[in-house]
């Protein structure tokens, strides 16, 4: 691995969504503190092993199918570093010790939970 270009890979997961980010960092400690900065959700970090820019790109290439798209005011469309927890995706992180087969289940489960007292809160009164 080339010393300039060696870093880590690291997996995120936003367990409302169920998306998942795949990047690189040379500090990923600092880019995840940023990330989780700028986010309304407690991402959750699924790990995280040595890699290069080469290996998220390819790890990018790998799981385009799943990739998510932001659209500008413009009607431009921009590519993320954040992917659609498709089959693929999954298996992958299942094979690499990732994820287990049933983690995101009770994610789902406390956000339809959470859903649910607000619209309640909302129906009584509760909410402005």
């Amino acid at each position: 691995m080339d010393d300039h270009n060696s870093g880590w890979i690291y997996v995120l997961l936003n367990p409302v969504t169920t998306n998942v980010k795949i990047g690189f960092s040379t500090n990923p400690d600092e880019r995840i503190k940023t990330l989780q900065t700028g986010n309304d959700t407690w991402l959750v970090e699924l790990g995280r092993f040595a890699g290069t820019m080469e290996d998220e790109f390819e790890l990018h290439n790998r799981f385009e199918r799943y990739r998510i798209y932001h659209e500008d005011p413009d009607g431009e469309l921009h590519r993320s570093e954040w992917f659609r927890l498709g089959r693929d995706l999954r298996r992958w992180l299942i094979q690499q010790g990732l994820l287990r087969p049933d983690e995101l289940i009770p994610a789902w489960i406390d956000f339809v939970n959470n859903a649910l007292y607000y619209l309640l809160d909302i129906r009584m009164g509760g909410h402005d």
